[in-house]
């Protein structure tokens, strides 16, 4: 399959959670994804902040794959994609 991105409109504070809208072989697909962030939010011994973002590690299984379950084996493909378009995430809290 090839893919072809539209649109996500998660943002900050909750960028990991939106619609992603995208397009396969010909076909429209859109729903809502959960994503995992390679990046992380922590404090050092002073109580400064550090915001480091990451790369997306991994789609949630729920939602997109529930609602298009011939999409789970192309799921790297599909987490390619988005993170080619979608800016990375900077959280660690949620996951």
């Amino acid at each position: 399959m090839q893919f072809e991105f539209i649109d996500y409109d998660g943002g900050y504070p909750n960028l990991c959670f939106g619609r992603l809208k995208f397009k396969a072989d010909g076909k429209i697909y859109e729903e809502v994804v959960s994503l995992i962030s390679g990046g992380s939010v922590w404090f050092d011994s002073h109580w400064c902040e550090h915001v480091e973002e990451g790369p997306w590690l991994d789609i949630c299984d729920f939602y997109l794959f529930e609602t298009y379950p011939e999409l789970k084996e192309h799921k790297a493909e599909i987490l390619k994609m988005i993170n080619e378009n979608v800016p990375h995430g900077c959280c660690g809290g949620c996951a």
